[in-house]
């Protein structure tokens, strides 16, 4: 029997197949989600448990070579605000629009989301979390930004009990950041952090206190911009891996600038 395959080569029924597994998965993260939620941290194991239900996902496009921790954009009320305004990057959010468009991968995050924001996990417990890597570097927050500085603070312990990884972190909730940064003792040394802007063309300034922390500024540039203004575009924007401008130390272009795609 031959089977009606899609643009990307699957089937219906693989589809079918996959959702379903994806919901299979989504309701044991969820029960073991609410249970803790429900009574409380009984014990270390507790911890353990939230540990090993976080979802690691692995990127395509530009970010192929890369693994993430994300968390959901839908959930996040500042993300959600600055998305109603046609003038900010956001408007065009490429995160909203894949996690609406795979329901696995929004259960994932949404679940994620619910993890981080929610307890602080102990640092020993993260050592724990086995993160997959095959070029020694790790993205944080592909699909969505911190919404809490609990969720930045759980970041940072991850990060620092991964210290043979390099984490890239893009952000417009740098606030969040800069008081987990704080509480945690510092930046670890093995992050790269950048702010992303969250108008075109327009690069975030940052502040005095942010300076210590901040590797590079984000800025993506309307190509009427580019060309009105020869503005000097150093992020391809198509290969990560094969760049690595923003993950190298080395790299002294403080701003990063993209053409809006």
């Amino acid at each position: 029997m031959t089977r009606m395959r899609f643009e990307n080569g699957t089937t219906a029924y693989e589809i079918w197949r996959q959702t379903r597994e994806d919901n299979k998965k989504h309701i044991v993260r969820m029960d073991t989600i609410n249970n803790i939620r429900d009574n409380g941290i009984r014990s270390y194991a507790d911890y353990i448990r939230l540990v090993n239900t976080v979802c690691i996902s692995e990127m395509t496009g530009k970010l192929t070579g890369f693994y993430t921790i994300s968390t959901s954009v839908l959930m996040n009320k500042r993300c959600q605000a600055r998305a109603k305004n046609p003038d900010t990057i956001c408007a065009r959010c490429y995160a909203a629009m894949s996690l609406n468009n795979y329901d696995g991968l929004m259960m994932c995050m949404e679940s994620n989301y619910i993890i981080l924001n929610t307890w602080l996990i102990p640092e020993d417990a993260w050592c724990t979390l086995a993160l997959p890597s095959t070029n020694g570097k790790f993205r944080i927050e592909a699909f969505g930004d911190v919404a809490t500085v609990t969720c930045a603070r759980n970041y940072i312990r991850i990060i620092r009990t991964h210290a043979w990884l390099h984490f890239g972190v893009w952000t417009k909730n740098s606030d969040l950041w800069i008081e987990a940064f704080v509480l945690e003792g510092g930046k670890p040394d093995n992050m790269s952090f950048l702010v992303s802007s969250v108008y075109m063309d327009k690069p975030y300034k940052i502040t005095e206190k942010e300076r210590a922390y901040v590797d590079h500024v984000f800025t993506v540039y309307k190509p009427a911009t580019i060309e009105k203004n020869h503005i000097d575009i150093n992020c391809g924007s198509r290969d990560c891996n094969g760049c690595m401008k923003c993950y190298n130390s080395e790299n002294k272009d403080f701003n990063i600038r993209e053409n809006l795609k």
